[in-house]
């Protein structure tokens, strides 16, 4: 779980260090879209590696579950998605690791995989997600 929280962290530091050297945006989105889909392959496998019976096992009742663990994943991913890019959020209002009908295997790859990053990229996410970005390092400037 860790890995994929500090894969989708990498990421994003990876775009504002590719953004102070200087490279095009095509190189900016290329890389970008080869991170998120590594992720996400690596989810898929951690998916796939987990038998579906064991879908529900909590070690101990104050925490969650593995489904809802990577529900909680999935979504927060669709919610800084639909943030960033101002996108209608696909999931809703709905909380899917307190859904009973999310938490089988079928579901939970649903979920972990619905977003489509790649045309997200290409329309919307980018050119947020760069203006978010260089807000951020010119606040970086006024802060030191």
């Amino acid at each position: 779980m860790k890995k994929i929280i500090i894969a989708f962290t990498v990421c994003l530091c990876s775009i504002s260090g590719l953004m102070a050297q200087a490279l095009s945006d095509e190189d900016i989105r290329s890389q970008f879209i080869k991170d998120w889909e590594r992720a996400k392959a690596y989810s898929i496998d951690y998916l796939n590696t987990m038998p579906a019976d064991k879908y529900s096992f909590k070690a101990t009742d104050s925490i969650r579950s593995f489904a809802q663990q990577m529900l909680h994943l999935a979504q927060s991913n669709v919610n800084v998605i639909a943030f960033i890019t101002g996108e209608p959020n696909i999931i809703g209002d709905r909380r899917l690791e307190e859904s009973k009908t999310a938490q089988t295997k079928d579901s939970v790859m649903y979920y972990v995989v619905a977003m489509t990053i790649r045309n997200l990229v290409y329309t919307t996410l980018f050119p947020k997600l760069r203006q978010l970005v260089c807000q951020i390092r010119l606040f970086q400037r006024i802060s030191y």
